[in-house]
């Protein structure tokens, strides 16, 4: 059997800039405040002189219009796939004669939008043991005053302050999941489902990657020592203290997060 073998010769087209992003089918949300959450996706223009197209960039900004619609009340909004089409468009060119106007092809980004109708959240209740944390999480879940308009990023921000609230209290690895459902038109049910675990202590501290000062530089930074009880709030601390000192570079959270610790015996 006798085989063949194929060769394509591909030649790319010129690179386009982004001339025009357009939304349709917003008929509460202005194209101005859309266009705000395009951060990646923007025409070029005297600021922006590249107004490049990047998929991965699209995406993220149609991900934040999606945060954007939820937060303002649109749990039912649905984004649909951009249209990208090439188009000539008219341009003044200021050099060397001013207002001559010429045409120059470009990209025009199309974002079918519909916005369905406005949620009000209705209710909001805790599923789970928040243990030592219950008085402040409570508190956290009092504070959302429903029936109010609904609104994404305020019941997010609440399950992240749980989650502080609990570390905080010890419980170095708890989880709040945030589920939310429909349970009359237009109305959401969210319920916060804890899973708290157990209390920890903090083990062991160790700085990996220091080879120029002795740890006891470092640990007199430190908020927290070995056989304190695990709080976030004092790990938050002491990256401070330890940015602020300029022995190390710039830490973050996840530079600290613990990864091997001891449950306390009830």
């Amino acid at each position: 059997m006798s085989s063949t073998r194929s060769v394509m010769w591909c030649r790319p087209g010129p690179r386009l800039p982004i001339r025009q992003v357009i939304f349709t089918g917003n008929q509460r949300l202005s194209s101005p405040n859309l266009n705000k959450q395009m951060r990646d996706t923007r025409p070029e223009s005297f600021w922006n002189r590249r107004g490049s197209y990047i998929p991965e960039g699209l995406s993220a900004d149609l991900e934040r219009l999606d945060r954007y619609y939820q937060s303002a009340g649109y749990a039912a909004v649905s984004i649909r796939k951009p249209e990208i089409s090439v188009r000539t468009f008219q341009s003044r060119k200021w050099f060397p004669l001013p207002r001559k106007t010429r045409e120059r092809e470009g990209l025009m980004i199309r974002i079918p939008i519909n916005e369905g109708s406005l949620f009000q959240l209705a209710s909001v209740r805790i599923e789970g043991e928040a243990k030592a944390a219950a008085s402040e999480i409570a508190a956290l879940t009092e504070s959302l005053q429903v029936p109010r308009p609904y609104d994404s990023s305020l019941l997010e921000s609440i399950r992240q302050k749980m989650v502080a609230a609990l570390g905080r209290s010890g419980y170095a690895f708890a989880q709040v999941r945030l589920d939310r459902g429909v349970h009359e038109p237009y109305k959401i049910a969210a319920v916060y489902r804890i899973d708290a675990g157990g209390p920890f202590v903090v083990g062991q501290i160790r700085f990996e990657g220091n080879r120029r000062l002795p740890d006891k530089f470092l640990r007199r930074e430190l908020a927290t020592l070995e056989g304190d009880l695990f709080d976030s709030a004092k790990l938050d601390e002491s990256l401070d203290r330890l940015n602020r000192s300029s022995l190390v570079k710039e830490l973050q959270r996840a530079d600290s997060e613990p990864t091997v610790a001891h449950p306390l015996r009830p």
